[in-house]
């Protein structure tokens, strides 16, 4: 079991908890999977059994060539998965060791292949930099969220992060049938890069509230077949904040208050995706957090902001200088 930053993570059931409250947390990855179209394998291999057999690939029946490419996929995503286990773990103890990658292969026996991958990692000189934490445990309570980024860094005072992937496909920004995550990420398709971009985005989220500090780099470094590919993504802080506070509230929308005309407490999802609240009722109006952004509000604005969406037109409100619509 591994515990840092008051979180512990147990890796056999890939769990973590809060160390002072046992709460279980979610991780990031789960998070995200919440978000992202499930792959479905009954169809998938039934349509590629279909196709192969129409195009004689096969002497096999479809139902046949379907259990046969179900048994192929299922034994490649292990092997992938082990090697890249394998991987991670050369590149973990590299960079905690400090071990060069000659010293590593003199020590464990390694291929040359595996040399050459640990040379691209050494090369990044990672380990120069002001502060460097392998497999940093990340977390927030108040969202109840937490994850472990491969490789964190600090260096003149921001906050950088460099994940390893060893996917047995080139990563790329397409998705199956142009399928998108669901809201409120529906503006990203349900690639891999676009889902590893919101990872790093929701670790350099995480690492910079824990420490205070500016974003820097986010990059994601992608092993196949001997070569290196590095992939480098903006931060998508507004994303990360809107998922994690629509993820925090959406079951609580919409909370009605009981007495007419009081609004107190209630919630609204926005199509911008953004959540209105009204958190404080004042003499002449109320206190409204929309996203990030916080405003006074008179009783006619708020009823118009926190009533069923009508057709046609728009809310009529802004917030600073911003319509809702």
């Amino acid at each position: 079991m591994k515990i840092s930053n008051g979180v512990s993570f147990r890796e056999s059931t890939h769990e973590y908890r809060r160390l002072d409250t046992g709460e279980k947390l979610v991780s990031v990855t789960t998070v995200l999977n919440e978000f992202s179209p499930a792959f479905d394998t009954e169809k998938m291999s039934r349509l590629c059994a279909e196709r192969d057999v129409r195009e004689g690939h096969t002497g096999l029946t479809v139902a046949e060539r379907q259990a046969e490419l179900k048994a192929l996929w299922k034994k490649k995503n292990e092997d992938v998965s082990e090697e890249g286990t394998r991987r991670h773990l050369l590149m973990e103890t590299m960079l905690k060791e400090l071990k060069s990658p000659a010293a590593m292969q003199k020590e464990l026996g390694l291929s040359d292949e595996d040399r050459g991958c640990l040379e691209y990692g050494w090369g990044l000189n990672l380990h120069k930099r002001d502060s460097i934490f392998v497999e940093d445990l990340l977390s927030d309570f108040g969202y109840g969220i937490a994850g472990q980024s491969d490789i964190v860094t600090i260096h003149g005072g921001k906050v950088h992060i460099d994940d390893w992937k060893f996917n047995s496909k080139k990563l790329t920004w397409d998705s199956y049938n142009g399928q998108t995550m669901s809201f409120p990420l529906h503006r990203f398709k349900a690639s891999k890069l676009h889902t590893y971009m919101m990872q790093a985005s929701i670790y350099m989220f995480l690492k910079c509230r824990q420490t205070g500090l500016k974003p820097g780099r986010l990059r994601v470094h992608h092993y196949l077949d001997g070569v290196w590919e590095m992939h480098e993504f903006d931060y998508m802080e507004e994303d990360v904040f809107r998922l994690l506070e629509y993820r925090s509230k959406a079951k609580k929308i919409p909370v009605f208050h009981k007495e007419p005309g009081i609004y107190q407490g209630m919630m609204k999802l926005l199509p911008s995706g953004d959540i209105a609240e009204v958190v404080e009722v004042l003499d002449s109006g109320y206190r409204i957090m929309v996203g990030r952004s916080e405003s006074f509000m008179d009783q006619g604005q708020t009823e118009r902001l926190m009533a069923p969406k009508k057709s046609g037109g728009g809310l009529g409100i802004s917030i600073n200088g911003s319509p809702l619509i």
